[in-house]
């Protein structure tokens, strides 16, 4: 309790700076709120609570994603972790607490849920062609309402806070964290289609919003396929930004990473991954950025793949071959 009495006055100014921020309608506002930060936290008082900042994690690199500054977001977060390395639980999470207001995780003390602002997304241009489309169009989805992913089937890591959960918004699918409640950094997809698809081009337009990476399948079959991997604006490097992997029985094996610059946010890009006999190709925008060989995995339905973090986007999913 003496801790708390620590951070509460020192918090004050920065709570009325919030509260006048969350008036003017500008405060950062997350589509998940677990509550407000006067709210108690499990077992607040003797460690730092992970689940919490999971999320503030989740949304500091959303808001860098985007441009956003959160350096003071940062800063409480980096103190919060640094205090609880001390011993200092209930003061490490009262400045976590500070934090996830200053991202929209947690309401300002006293105020009621309100609904995240709906920015529109920009409407995708037309997929870039890779030039490795070869046979008939087998798939061409068309995300108009929920009952178009009706049957499709979630891949990637069990959860233990619940269903990853996918949506159609605006005629874009578009994850939405773990049951629309929380978000995670565990890798979740979507796929359809013929587990006969062998030879094929799979490719999608993608944008991020609030997540870390956009993703393509291809060659699923249960928990076992091909994915390609983009990471998004925030890791400081052109190197190694996209990722080439097979997944078996849900244990990923880094096939290739090849350099380019990250994907910036709220920006449509064009992924694709071709997959003939035992060569896989991949693309960013129609430019191949590299290659690789394996033979594990011959044939399997496609899908896109992102984390569960919400706002990731994907439109224009199709697929190309035989």
């Amino acid at each position: 309790m003496n801790s708390l009495r620590h951070w509460i006055p020192r918090a004050a100014a920065l709570l009325a700076l919030l509260a006048a921020l969350a008036a003017c309608g500008t405060a950062p506002t997350a589509q998940s709120q677990s509550g407000t930060v006067g709210d108690a936290r499990p077992a607040e008082n003797s460690a730092l609570d992970q689940d919490l900042l999971r999320q503030v994690d989740a949304q500091i690199a959303a808001g860098k994603a985007r441009g956003d500054d959160v350096s003071s977001a940062q800063d409480l977060r980096d103190s919060a972790v640094s205090l609880a390395q001390k011993g200092s639980a209930a003061e490490a999470n009262g400045n976590l607490k500070l934090a996830a207001q200053l991202v929209g995780v947690l309401r300002p003390l006293g105020d009621a849920p309100t609904a995240a602002p709906a920015k529109p997304i920009a409407r995708a241009p037309k997929p870039a062609a890779s030039g490795d489309e070869q046979g008939t169009t087998l798939l061409d989805a068309k995300f108009d309402t929920d009952q178009a992913i009706a049957g499709w089937e979630l891949v990637g890591p069990s959860i233990p806070d619940g269903k990853p959960l996918w949506k159609v918004v605006d005629g874009t699918l578009m994850q939405q964290g773990v049951e629309g409640v929380i978000t995670s950094d565990e890798q979740t997809g979507l796929v359809t289609g013929d587990p006969s698809w062998r030879d094929v081009t799979v490719r999608v337009s993608a944008l991020a919003r609030d997540t870390r990476e956009l993703g393509v399948i291809v060659r699923q079959q249960g928990q076992s396929f091909y994915r390609f991997r983009a990471l998004v604006f925030g890791t400081g490097t052109n190197q190694g930004n996209l990722i080439l992997e097979k997944v078996v029985d849900g244990n990923a094996t880094q096939l290739a990473s090849f350099d380019g610059p990250e994907l910036n946010g709220d920006t449509w890009y064009t992924l694709a991954v071709s997959a003939r006999g035992s060569t896989l190709r991949c693309y960013v925008n129609g430019k191949l950025v590299g290659s690789a060989d394996d033979a594990t995995l011959s044939a399997g339905r496609a899908g896109v793949s992102t984390l569960a973090m919400n706002g990731a986007f994907f439109t224009n999913l199709q697929v190309i071959g035989r």
